[in-house]
């Protein structure tokens, strides 16, 4: 029974989440914990555990028993930007050390696989957050990986706005330019360019979010 619970929960949170980063369930939208386990024909339990889970990823708001979709801001876009820059630069320099040809490899296979999924957003999404960690996990330190893992939790309803933009050809031409460079700056062991292109590319990431939200009123 306990297994059954546990295969709910993930399913609902794996839903909800998808619902959120994408924009099915928009920010400032009211949940309950009775619809959604109506929906999912399930108990509250699970529900719960999922929102818990949720709540924990700064995806949600829970005050007493109101559950919103967590708001979209500026504010919070330069806050998050400014960590991802240093935490990532910090690993992009750890990490150089550790990348040879095989790791090279993988991660062009990933660039590959995220230039096939151009017109497949989502899928885009999930390999660009694949690469990202993908490369930081060549710096072998759990705390700064699992720091990351959760820094990109709060990134991903952004990155979804970045996807899905008005300009997503050119925007996507460029980054995949930029994650290319990277990679063999990285692989020569350029500690100074892969820092500053790293820089401009978050800074060219979090501009687009930015023009997407002013123009959603955010």
């Amino acid at each position: 029974m306990e297994k059954i619970s546990k295969r709910k929960s993930d399913e609902i949170y794996s839903k909800l989440k998808e619902d959120i980063i994408t924009g099915v369930l928009t920010p400032g939208e009211k949940l309950s914990f009775r619809k959604v386990a109506h929906n999912y024909n399930v108990s509250m339990m699970p529900v719960r555990e999922a929102m818990t889970r949720l709540h924990v990823q700064d995806l949600i708001t829970i005050n007493k028993k109101t559950i919103r979709i967590k708001k979209l801001t500026a504010s919070e876009v330069e806050d998050i930007f400014q960590m991802r820059f240093k935490l990532e630069a910090m690993a992009v320099e750890k990490a150089m050390f550790n990348i040879g040809d095989q790791e090279k490899d993988e991660l062009l296979n990933t660039i590959a696989a995220m230039d096939r999924m151009r017109q497949q957003p989502t899928e885009w999404q999930k390999l660009n957050k694949q690469f990202h960690l993908q490369l930081y996990r060549y710096a072998n330190s759990k705390i700064l990986q699992s720091t990351l893992e959760n820094l990109w939790s709060s990134v991903e309803a952004y990155m979804h706005l970045y996807v899905v933009s008005r300009s997503t050809d050119h925007t996507l031409d460029i980054s995949h330019k930029e994650h290319l460079e990277l990679i063999y700056l990285v692989y020569r062991k350029e500690a100074a360019q892969s820092v500053d292109l790293l820089y401009q590319h978050l800074m060219n990431t979090k501009q687009v979010i930015l023009q997407e939200l002013t123009q959603l009123g955010g």
